[in-house]
């Protein structure tokens, strides 16, 4: 007995740089028993001839009844010599039906030129079908089968393109009392050139639906707002899961020089910017520190941007210091701009003493007026 082969090759493009790692993604291999013997009465002439899969009825590939198969990567189903045939139906005048089937994830990200499963060995024959939301009753393409005694081979790709999610089912049949098996079943996908078996130890289940799973990028498989391609907003998190947190926002140092531009960066697209660097005092058009004062008017280089005016008098807003330093334009304004207290330590007013020595006139002229300095 020859062994049949049906090789799925999967041909990708370069993959996407996103922070949860993106591949094809498959369940282990699951098995259906069916609905037991089935006879046709007749003699078929070939073992697996493709007209007995007319009396298979493959059952809901999203449904119940399906168990693990005795190998979930290489289903190894095997019979021995306990075909359930014997004695039940004459060889090739009825058939016993067995289905295997795994879930098969294909990132969006990536481009797939083909796809083919290799079965190993096969007694007495399989037919292979595609389910997805696109072919939602199944499809099998024409030379989708294998042969006791004979191997083929199928590209399945025009099946599966259209969705990210397929369910291929293999059904198996034996057709005759002596053995039953279907063995060393791999599947493969092609990476860069490069063939590579689809793992069946990752996530391909979209948990939070979203939309993507962790085989498709997810990095927070628990919310539906994260996902690849979401719109980054300044938050902690990575919400479009390229592995950068609040990459595009105002959290995020873009320049690279320890500062956001909410922390403060006038500048980030230039790390020579920011409230750490140190004023540059020959400027004239350039704020390096970014506190709203450009080089040569940085209190930092002696100049007066941002200095208050002391006590807002509206006669001098400047603070120029040839008429007044702190414009108080009040009595008694001397080199320090201060104010004398009313009451001297004696408890008595100086002002109100020195007045009363000095004739009314005096004062009429202007004793009180402030005086100018030279």
């Amino acid at each position: 007995m020859r062994a049949a082969f049906l090789v799925l090759i999967i041909a990708l493009g370069a993959p996407v740089s996103v922070s949860a790692q993106v591949q094809a993604c498959r369940t282990e291999w699951e098995q259906h028993d069916g609905g037991g013997i089935q006879t046709w009465g007749f003699d078929m002439g070939d073992h697996g001839a493709i007209a007995e899969y007319d009396y298979a009825t493959i059952p809901a590939p999203y449904g119940g009844g399906w168990t693990a198969a005795p190998s979930g990567q290489s289903i190894d189903y095997n019979l021995n010599d306990n075909s359930t045939l014997c004695g039940n139906a004459e060889c090739r005048y009825g058939g016993e039906f067995t289905y295997f089937k795994t879930h098969i994830y294909l990132p969006p990200q990536f481009t797939f030129t083909e796809a083919w499963v290799d079965v190993t060995v096969v007694d007495d024959g399989v037919r292979m079908t595609v389910f997805s939301d696109t072919n939602p009753t199944g499809v099998t393409d024409p030379g989708g089968y294998a042969f006791l005694g004979g191997g083929v081979s199928s590209d399945l790709l025009p099946y599966m393109t259209d969705d990210p999610y397929s369910v291929v089912v293999l059904t198996h049949v034996d057709d005759c009392c002596s053995q039953s098996y279907i063995e060393g079943v791999d599947f493969f996908v092609y990476i860069d050139g490069r063939p590579e078996a689809v793992p069946t130890d990752c996530d391909l289940w979209d948990d939070d639906g979203d939309g993507w799973p962790e085989a498709g990028g997810d990095c927070d498989d628990t919310n539906p707002l994260v996902f690849p391609g979401q719109t980054e907003v300044p938050n902690g998190i990575d919400d479009d899961c390229d592995g950068v947190i609040d990459d595009g926002t105002t959290a995020f140092d873009d320049d690279g020089d320890g500062v956001t531009e909410d922390e403060g960066d006038c500048d980030d697209t230039n790390p020579n910017f920011s409230p750490e660097v140190e004023e540059h005092c020959d400027q004239t058009t350039q704020d390096f520190d970014c506190d709203g004062c450009i080089g040569d008017e940085d209190p930092d280089c002696g100049g007066d941007c941002g200095a208050p005016d002391d006590d807002d008098a509206s006669d001098d807003d400047d603070d120029d210091a040839s008429t007044d330093d702190d414009d108080d334009a009040g009595l008694n304004a001397d080199d320090d701009d201060t104010v004398p207290p009313n009451d001297s330590p004696g408890g008595c007013s100086c002002l109100d003493q020195s007045l009363g020595l000095l004739p009314l006139a005096l004062f009429g002229a202007g004793i009180g007026r402030r005086r100018r300095r030279d």
